[in-house]
């Protein structure tokens, strides 16, 4: 509490019909009351006059009274604005879209170097598509690849208001192999529909650019890195943004085929930086990711491949307007199918969930192909 603080008025008395032994009570009208700190709100205390010691005394009042009001300064809580916690939906909402985009990169990674076990139980089929991926040849490509996901996400924290999100994404790309290095980029359009406690239904699309590259060490090992940049138009709380986010990410990678058992893990940090342009006082904002993956699949006779896997992720992303600072983890589990229709054209599924996040539900689903060029 701030020491109370004496100004001066001259007001019109609002007389009181209230009776009492003393007689008539009065209230004064003061407008524009006493300056007080940022993040400090007045409260009234009383009027009246200055004593000779200099301490505010309050008396009876008349018509056209001239004399001192007194008031406090107490330190309040300021609460996020409505445009804040639009800002923060949509930080959430684009996080689960460079989580799309980034995964479907990693995946095609360990295809495209592992083509050889990935491929349908055959030797000979083996072998040449093994001797032909190796061999630099005229083809400016070696594969194609794209995925179609549905993203639902919601609150489980109601003090950032209640929230429903729709995302429907589809993330394609292109790749070559050079050497023990893989070079390629991938395209992102996701359209999303955010349904707040907050503020009318909002709506928004976002594009990307995601090139990638990756470098197998040995047999097993190998490092991928990713640069992204994203474009999205908001338009949700009456109001047009646009938000522009460019993330980079390193990965080191781990694969292993036992017999018909797939082993796959993954270790890697993602920074990404965003500018909002409806937060007009500080627009832009980062954050940092850890991240950890396993996954196990098993390989059937008929060449179906299936696969659970767990996603972790601890984020630590800085304030957004008056919205706190995020520091949290987050675990995920998937399991999906994959399915080497021929030697050079694979489709699956997937669906994925969150087992462990405190603030948001996530339930995700999605269909991709990859063909051989």
């Amino acid at each position: 509490m701030v020491k109370p603080m004496i100004r001066q008025w001259t007001g019109t008395v609002l007389t009181l019909l209230i009776m009492a032994y003393s007689g008539v009570t009065a209230a004064i009208l003061v407008t524009n009351p006493a300056s007080c700190p940022a993040n400090t709100a007045a409260s009234f205390i009383g009027v009246g006059l200055i004593d000779a010691k200099g301490d505010f005394v309050s008396v009876p009042v008349d018509s056209n009274f001239q004399g001192s009001s007194v008031y406090e300064c107490n330190t309040v809580q300021m609460e996020p604005s409505i445009q804040d916690r639009r800002a923060l939906f949509i930080s959430v909402q684009n996080r689960q879209i460079r989580r799309v985009t980034n995964n479907a990169v990693n995946n095609e990674i360990y295809r495209e170097l592992f083509n050889r076990d990935l491929q349908p139980d055959n030797s000979v089929a083996k072998e040449n598509k093994t001797a032909a991926s190796m061999d630099n040849d005229n083809s400016f490509l070696d594969s194609a690849w794209g995925m179609l996901t549905y993203s639902g996400l919601g609150d489980d924290d109601s003090s950032v208001g209640h929230f429903d999100n729709d995302i429907f994404q589809f993330v394609g790309g292109a790749d070559k192999n050079i050497g023990d290095w893989m070079v390629g980029y991938a395209l992102t359009y996701a359209y999303a529909n955010t349904d707040t406690s907050l503020y009318q239904n909002g709506t928004s699309h976002t594009v990307g650019l995601t090139p990638y590259a990756a470098y197998q060490i040995n047999d097993f090992l190998f490092a991928s890195a990713l640069v992204g940049y994203s474009y999205t138009h908001v338009n949700a709380a009456g109001a047009t943004g646009r938000v522009h986010d460019y993330d980079v990410e390193a990965n080191l990678n781990a694969y292993k085929v036992f017999h018909s058992l797939l082993l796959k893990a993954r270790m890697g940090i993602r920074y990404t930086y965003s500018n909002d342009t409806l937060l007009v006082n500080d627009p832009g904002y980062d954050e940092v990711m850890g991240i950890g993956d396993a996954e196990i699949g098993y390989r059937f006779v008929n060449n179906l491949i299936a696969y659970t896997g767990l996603l972790y992720e601890y984020v630590n992303q800085e304030a957004i307007g008056l919205n706190g600072v995020v520091q949290r983890g987050a675990l995920y589990f998937r399991a999906g199918v994959d399915y080497p229709v021929t030697t050079g054209l694979f489709v699956g599924a997937k669906i994925e969930t969150d087992v462990a996040n405190r603030q948001y539900d996530l339930l995700s689903g999605s269909v991709n192909f990859r063909i051989e060029l």
